[in-house]
This record gives C-alpha cells, structure tokens and sequence, in this order.
C-alpha cells in the first residue's frame, strides 16, 4: 500500500488569538491529516514569545520571527535586538512575516492597531531585518501588498540572502518573476487566492519551476470560498476563520493547476520546503 503523502504548511500563525480557542483540537488534528510541518510566523515582539512556546512544545511547528509592516509604527526602541536574541535562541527560526505594504495607507488603515508607518520608515526596519537574515543564515518570509516594483529594488540592493526567500501569496505582475527568481524566491500557492475568479495570484503557478513551490493557508486569514471549504472553525467576532486543514485543499487545487496528482506535488513541495526551512522533528 503506497504510503499517504506529507503535507507543509509554509505560512500561517498558529499564535494568533483567532485560533487560541481551537489550538488543542488543531494540534492533534493537524498531524492526523499528514501535516507534517508547519511554520508559524510571527508579526510583532509581543507575539514572538507565543510562536517559540509552541516551537518547543511542537517540533513540527517551525518558528519564523519577524517585524510585520501592520506593526512597524508600533515597534519599541529596541525590536531588532529583541529579534535577533529571538533568533540565536531559535537556530532553526526563519525570518518573517516582514515585508512593505501600501496597501495598509490607505484601504486596510483602519485593520491597524494605530496610524501605519509611512513606506520610508517600513523599508527602514525591512532592511534590518533582511541584513539580519543574510549575517545569520536564515530564509526570509516576504509580504508584499501593491509595492512589488519597491520591493523588488529594495531586495537587490540589500545582501543576498544565501538560504533564499518565500514570497507569500504574490499578487504582482507576471513580469517581475524572473528577477524574484534569481535572487532566490520561493512562491507559495494559496487556494484562497487561486479561488478568487479574476484575481491574481493563482496563473502564475502553472508555469513556475517546480523546485520553488511551496503551499501556504495563512490560517488563520484568507479563508477559501465556504464551497471550497473542506474543514470549518466557528466564525470569531472579526469574521470568518480558515481552519489549517484547508491545506489539503490548496495542493489538491495546485496538483490540478500544474497538471500532476496530489502525491507527486507533494513529495516535490516537501524537497522545496526542507531545503528553505528545514525540517521538522
């Protein structure tokens, strides 16, 4: 009998306080669906400590510490040195979520826990963060919402980063790709964005080369269309929540996509995941 595939989550935050109510079920349910590892990621101080609790409690749950751009305006004096403790404490912790977001100076400011930093000060503490990555040998996790051509330029001048980078659902132009490419870009596939008819996102995966995918939910954001949905979780007062099983659903929707079954995609996604994050275990 041929064994089940192993599936990788490579973006989502176990720590949020949208999941804290579901966390036990999720952390024996998880494994049950052949989920091998997955890397939570932090977006502030103030929910790193979170993130490395679960880490050590869970050897399949990879740690990923970063400033987040919704929370640079709210950082403390001393974030970077924070991180980078946070960091040497945790040889196998990645970098992220970091990223620039224009998005949030306008239609997402009021999502934000106070104003939003100006674009200037975001790149300021991204290039931290991506200097820190490079010196200590860590992948990066990159968000980036309606600034890629920014972004782009803003990688190439900063020191390469020799264990790579995942970009997280990209919604830039097809053009920029090969340039992402070759500074060392991974792309993980979200259904939730594959599944929106007339957005970006989903396409470009059919043609990506197969030693740079990953599979991401975001859990507990971006939840898939409820028709879509194979596991549910009860909403929260903030709206609908995506349960992390719906990983299972975004390979099967990319095996479709790339013209493969679910097995082969996922043997392929697991190589790609242990060579950016590690492993698991």
């Amino acid at each position: 009998m041929p064994l089940a595939p192993a599936f990788h989550d490579a973006h989502l935050h176990l720590q949020d306080p949208r999941l804290q109510v579901h966390l036990l079920e999720l952390l024996d349910a998880l494994p049950a669906l052949c989920i091998r590892s997955v890397v939570t990621n932090g977006t502030h101080a103030g929910d790193w400590p979170a993130v490395a609790a679960l880490a050590g409690a869970q050897r399949w749950i990879l740690p990923s510490f970063g400033l987040h751009p919704w929370w640079v305006a709210q950082r403390e004096p001393d974030w970077a040195d924070v991180l980078e403790r946070m960091l040497r404490a945790h040889p196998r912790a990645a970098v992220g979520e970091v990223g620039l977001d224009r998005w949030i100076l306008t239609a997402a400011a009021a999502r934000l826990p106070g104003p939003p930093a100006s674009l200037t000060e975001q790149a300021e503490v991204l290039r931290v963060q991506l200097s820190l990555a490079a010196a200590l040998h860590r992948p990066v996790t990159l968000h980036g919402l309606r600034i890629w051509p920014e972004l782009l330029a803003l990688l190439r001048e900063s020191p390469r980063l020799p264990r790579g980078f995942l970009v997280h659902a990209y919604s830039g132009p097809d053009s920029l790709l090969p340039a992402l490419l070759d500074l060392g870009a991974h792309f993980s596939y979200s259904a939730s964005i594959g599944f929106r008819l007339g957005t970006r996102g989903s396409g470009i995966f059919a043609g990506l080369p197969a030693d740079r995918i990953l599979v991401e939910t975001d859990a507990p954001a971006m939840p898939l269309p409820r028709e879509r949905q194979q596991f549910t979780l009860p909403a929260d007062a903030g709206g609908e929540v995506n349960h992390p099983g719906n990983l299972l659903v975004a390979y099967a929707a990319l095996a479709a996509e790339r013209g493969t079954d679910v097995p082969t995609l996922a043997a392929t996604v697991a190589d790609n995941h242990a060579r950016l994050f590690g492993t698991a275990g």
